[in-house]
This record gives C-alpha cells, structure tokens and sequence, in this order.
C-alpha cells in the first residue's frame, strides 16, 4: 500500500518540475489558488463537513502540474503532446512523487 504524502508543499513540487519555466509556475500557482477559493467558496455553501482542506488545498495547486509536455504556447508550454492528456501526464508526475490521491483528481 502507497502511503500519501499529507505534509507535502506542492510550491516545491511545482519547482522541481517547472524551475526552467518560471511563467507557466506562475500561472499553475495563481490558477490553482483560484480554484482552492473556489473550492471553498463550495464547501461553505453546501455545508459539507470533515474535509481535509490542506489535502484540497495541495490539490487545487498541482491539479495542472501535467501541462510540462504539453503544446499549448498561450501558458508557455512548448511541448509534443495536445493539451488534453495534461490531466494523464500530471497523474503520471502525482504517482511519481507518491501522491496516488491527488493523482486521481
């Protein structure tokens, strides 16, 4: 069994794959702070309880981690592949770094 990682900082891990393209780190971090916001916004209106906010809160920020390979040149990514396997490829970095949750989302 793979244990989770649950004291993780995803801005590390954002910086370990993305320290040659500061640009598309920047948006990756402002777009995943905006869907944590948005995440939460969510949670209060529906009166969900028991959520693990820093696991939401690392996965709104790496949810978009897989745009490294991909060709989408408006975010700065130069890559081979279409921009909708980005979800596949994140999973794939997620598992790498032993985040089989997050990976899923």
């Amino acid at each position: 069994m793979i244990q989770e990682k649950y004291n993780i900082n995803p801005y590390k891990i954002l910086e370990k794959y993305y320290k040659n393209n500061i640009k598309t780190k920047e948006i990756l971090i402002s777009h995943g702070k905006s869907v944590y916001k948005k995440a939460l916004e969510i949670i209060e209106i529906s009166k969900i309880k028991n959520i693990d906010l820093k696991f939401l809160e690392n996965a709104c920020i790496l949810h978009d981690i897989g745009v490294l390979n991909i060709n989408a040149p408006k975010i700065f990514c130069f890559g081979k592949r279409p921009y909708i396997e980005h979800g596949i490829l994140g999973a794939e970095i997620l598992r790498k770094e032993g985040l089989d949750k997050i990976a899923l989302i």
